[in-house]
């Protein structure tokens, strides 16, 4: 009986929201410094000092991290699966060109895509 009830307690322990940001902090941070094999949860949970079962916790996968860390505005995967699918195969070019560009234009994130675009060169 030497533990308070807190020690035992699962998940979160600081101010609603503030783990969540420190975990999206840190993961915005390793996946522009590392690629995105090398941005473990271990790695990640380490920058933001927290056990590596938060990550999991607020987020389903290591994608869903990226995409939120890096505020983009919709799965990157299925994006580009659309731009290359949707439409006449001599068109495919324009497509992608225009899903990157539109992406791009966004304020929100213009800002990640030049890291990605940088991450890529």
């Amino acid at each position: 009986m030497g533990k308070n009830a807190n020690s035992s307690r699962r998940g979160p322990t600081g101010p609603r929201g503030e783990t969540r940001e420190r975990i999206l902090a840190a993961a915005n941070e390793a996946f522009t410094e590392l690629d995105y094999k090398h941005a473990t949860y271990r790695e990640i949970a380490r920058r933001a000092g927290v056990d590596p079962a938060l990550i999991a916790y607020y987020f389903r996968s290591k994608a869903q991290l990226l995409r939120e860390s890096l505020a983009l505005p919709g799965d990157p995967k299925q994006l580009m699966t659309a731009a290359l699918a949707d439409g006449p195969p001599e068109e495919t070019g324009h497509r992608l060109a225009a899903t990157i560009l539109n992406t791009w234009e966004q304020a929100a994130t213009a800002g990640t895509l030049e890291t990605l675009f940088n991450l890529l060169l």
